[in-house]
């Protein structure tokens, strides 16, 4: 496996972990959304609208209830994001691993990584010398133990891959 594939599994996989954290509306230690213990009811189309309607008219944001949510990630997608999650907390690095995390969080939910480096007050050539620091340094782990990680789900990580190449890294000197 060359460099470029196993830095594109590695970036397919904290994509895929990322969407999986978006699908699943994971926000703090408990679930996002309140749950009740009242039993379903059946409405109808125009009874959904005319509360969509009503929680417009007081202000209250609101997702359309008639849009099909999508179904949540598979257990497997879920599994592989515990572990990417642990090869994120090994990047030594405080700002090569946010530099990580925040870049993949921009592509999956189409944010303009400039403007996420303006917000954290750093530069976007800083934010992106962070990221390659930190993917190197995922890179060389593999590169030193030859396990190589699962693939991505390809489903859910192809409509977020950067337009951005692939670049030419030297591992040979960090890997030694």
């Amino acid at each position: 496996m060359t460099l470029a594939e196993l830095e594109s599994l590695i970036l397919d996989r904290l994509l895929e972990a990322q969407v999986c954290m978006r699908s699943l509306r994971v926000t703090g230690v408990r679930p996002s959304l309140p749950s009740t213990f009242w039993p379903e009811t059946e409405t109808n189309e125009s009874e959904l609208w005319q509360v969509v309607k009503e929680q417009l008219i007081d202000g209250i944001k609101t997702d359309d209830p008639l849009k099909p949510r999508r179904a949540p990630p598979p257990a497997a997608a879920i599994s592989r994001m515990e572990e990417t999650w642990d090869w994120l907390a090994g990047i030594r690095s405080e700002n090569a691993r946010k530099a990580v995390a925040i870049k993949v969080f921009a592509w999956v939910h189409k944010i303009s990584t400039s403007t996420l480096a303006r917000q954290m007050g750093i530069n976007r050539v800083t934010l992106n010398r962070r990221y390659n620091a930190g993917m190197e340094e995922l890179m060389t782990r593999f590169c030193k133990t030859s396990v190589l990680p699962d693939p991505a789900d390809e489903d859910l990580v192809h409509h977020f891959r950067p337009n951005q190449a692939i670049q030419q890294r030297n591992i040979a000197a960090s890997a030694a």
